[in-house]
């Protein structure tokens, strides 16, 4: 690459230069154009006798996230959100780990994470491991499970479990407030556990959940109707269906009366 010198040109073109030039680096590591120019820095471009210093910061994006879904809605009025399920019904809650801004030089990462459930609503009935991802899970008493996920790509949404439920005894709607299913995320690291990728992630938090000392990426609760709920949702759907069934009737009464009167 040909270098122009500053005192042949204006300031315009030397600004028009040098962020050119930093692109072109960049397209020669397109997995990594936010973190190759780290700091550009023009220390002695002359201009009008006076020393202009360009100070160029290029920071990645904080993408990095670390989920469930089906999420829940919000239900009631309590910090949790909320699954309508039905006792007996199997219920399944795809974890992931998006890497989104994380570079771990081409190598695999590994997490270490937990779940937590609410053995008195719902019983563990298995688990799936996500594409190209060996998960290992370590019991925690009664309730938790401690995972190991091994095989994580960088710069990806990594589907690493689902963790599968029956449901047994869920609360009525409005619900008491406690978590029925929780993730907590402890480590994400290169092989061998470096580099430390944790803080590229959100932090767990109590976010008002009234389980002292538990922490958590995100938390869900399952409900189930009140029976008044149930008999109100059933009444609208026969007021529906009636309604649906007389618009019908309508026209084929008038057909009627016509074909009378012609006769």
């Amino acid at each position: 690459m040909i270098l122009l010198s500053p005192f042949d040109v204006g300031l315009g073109y030397c600004l028009t230069w040098l962020r050119e030039g930093a692109i072109g680096l960049n397209s020669h590591y397109p997995r990594n154009r936010t973190m190759l120019v780290k700091k550009v820095l023009l220390t002695s471009l002359l201009i009008g006798g006076s020393t202009l210093m360009v100070d160029m910061q290029f920071s990645p994006a904080k993408a990095a996230n670390f989920y469930f879904v089906p999420a829940g809605s919000q239900l009631d009025n309590d910090s949790i959100l909320d699954i309508v399920v039905s006792p007996g019904q199997e219920i399944a809650f795809d974890v992931f780990l998006d890497t989104t801004g994380v570079d771990s030089q081409f190598t695999f990462l590994n997490s270490e994470w937990n779940f937590t459930y609410d053995t008195g609503e719902l019983s563990f009935i298995g688990k799936e491991d996500g594409p190209e991802i060996q998960n290992t899970l370590l019991p925690l008493g009664s309730n938790k499970f401690n995972v190991l996920s091994l095989n994580i790509r960088d710069n990806t949404i990594n589907k690493l479990l689902t963790v599968k439920f029956l449901v047994t005894n869920p609360g009525r709607s409005p619900h008491d407030g406690v978590v029925d299913f929780g993730i907590t995320l402890t480590s994400v690291t290169g092989i061998g556990g470096s580099p430390d990728f944790t803080n590229s992630f959100p932090s767990p938090s109590k976010n008002g959940l009234n389980l002292p000392g538990t922490e958590f990426n995100q938390v869900v609760e399952v409900q189930t109707p009140e029976p008044s709920t149930i008999l109100s949702l059933l009444a609208l759907g026969t007021l529906g269906a009636a309604s649906t069934l007389k618009r019908k009737l309508k026209p084929s009464q008038s057909t009627e009366k016509e074909t009378t009167k012609v006769s």
